[in-house]
Formats: C-alpha cells, structure tokens, sequence
C-alpha cells in the first residue's frame, strides 16, 4: 500500500502537502540553495553547472533523474544576469557567510536564545547586505506568504545589524521568478 498524498493542516488557511511533486519541488529548491552557497562572487557563477552537480551529489541526487538545464542552470543563470543581484555577489564583500547559524540572545534573562539561518550573508566595510533565497514563487504579492517572507528578512536585518554592528539591508531573491526584491 503507498500513500501519493499527505496533508497536515498548519492553520485555518494554509496546509502542507507530501506529493511527489511538492517533494520533488522541495529537493530541487535544496539544490539550488546548496549550489548558490558556492558561489561566493559572480565569476564562480560562470562555474553554475559544476556547483549543481556539487549540490547534487552532497545531497544524494542522481542527475539522470533531473533536466539540469531547465531545472537548474537557466533559471540560476537568469538571476546572476540581474543588476540587483550584485551587491549579493560582489568581490568587493570582506566576507560571505552562506547559511550560517547565528545565536541571538533575548533581551530579558526569563527568554532563550534564538537561531537565525539566512541564505546568504555579505559583509562590506561600511554595510550588511543578507538575503534569502525563494525556489517557490509566493502566491501573490500582498498575501500572507509574501508578508511572512518580509517579516522574515526584516527580522534578520534587525539582527544581523546589531550583530555586525553595522547598517543593513535585507533582500529577497525568487529564483523561478527570476526576481529580486529589497525587503528593507
């Protein structure tokens, strides 16, 4: 007997859904998130479909399973061509922090600590840039998704600035869209 569908309500109006679609979708965004952390600047991004196979291959994925150009390399390629993107990969950041874990202690003894992850860190001399990186587009520009992706970067900004002791600002890069957005 298999299951094809599993569904876990999260509240009134979202839901988790286990297809082999939404799971497929899943490993593809895991791909494209471990391929981006190797690249540290635009010139490694020459490199993409070694970086992929990279992905892949740490993550336990058979490539004959997928279309590595379409599904990979055009839509990575795309979002390096974006002017935006830059300030993401420039050669003139001191440093790349790619999922890094940073521990934020609570203001008030009785709250513990918390743990921030964002896609990509950047850190300049003078700024902070961090963004995150979204394989799904949000279903709609105002909707409770995109909010919790702002809120999500305006928490890390928040953060990262104290942290780095330096001004920040937060992005948003969707990569089927081939779209980059400043959250703050």
């Amino acid at each position: 007997m298999s299951v094809t569908k599993l569904a876990i309500k999260l509240t009134p109006e979202e839901s988790l859904s286990f297809t082999r679609d939404n799971l497929r979708k899943r490993i593809q965004g895991e791909i494209l998130h471990l391929a981006l952390s190797f690249v540290k600047t635009l010139r490694d991004a020459d490199d993409i479909e070694t970086h992929i196979i990279r992905a892949m291959s740490l993550l336990g994925e058979k490539t004959h399973k997928w279309n590595i150009e379409e599904e990979f390399i055009k839509p990575l390629s795309s979002i390096f061509k974006l002017p935006e993107v830059k300030i993401l990969f420039s050669s003139e950041a001191v440093s790349v922090l790619c999922e890094q874990s940073i521990v934020y202690p609570q203001k008030t003894p009785e709250c513990k600590p918390f743990v921030i992850r964002p896609d990509r860190i950047v850190l300049f001399k003078d700024k902070v840039v961090v963004a995150d990186f979204k394989s799904e587009k949000p279903l709609k520009e105002s909707g409770n998704i995109m909010n919790k992706y702002k809120n999500q970067i305006q928490e890390y900004v928040q953060i990262v600035q104290e942290v780095f002791e330096r001004p920040s600002e937060g992005y948003l890069l969707f990569i089927k869209q081939n779209t980059i957005k400043k959250v703050c």
